[in-house]
């Protein structure tokens, strides 16, 4: 998953399309949408590691299923 997201990032038309998505009144957890932003976000303005917690639980994963390995077809 973190190398999609990178790729993802680093692709301006995606990131602009996934920034203009309105969420002003969604719970990180709950909207993929806002919690991708909040990554994004977090990736533009941070030279920290960034965690994926908020966007691991928008697709309903359990803590467990964000340590097993994902590939990107199942995504989708």
């Amino acid at each position: 998953m973190n190398s999609l997201l990178q790729s993802l990032f680093c692709t301006p038309y995606f990131r602009r399309a996934v920034y203009q998505i309105p969420t002003e009144n969604d719970t990180p957890s709950e909207s993929l949408p806002l919690a991708l932003q909040r990554v994004f976000y977090h990736l533009q303005s941070s030279d920290q590691p960034v965690g994926t917690t908020e966007l691991t639980k928008s697709f309903g994963w359990k803590s467990a299923d964000a340590f097993m390995q994902h590939d990107v077809q199942e995504f989708n």
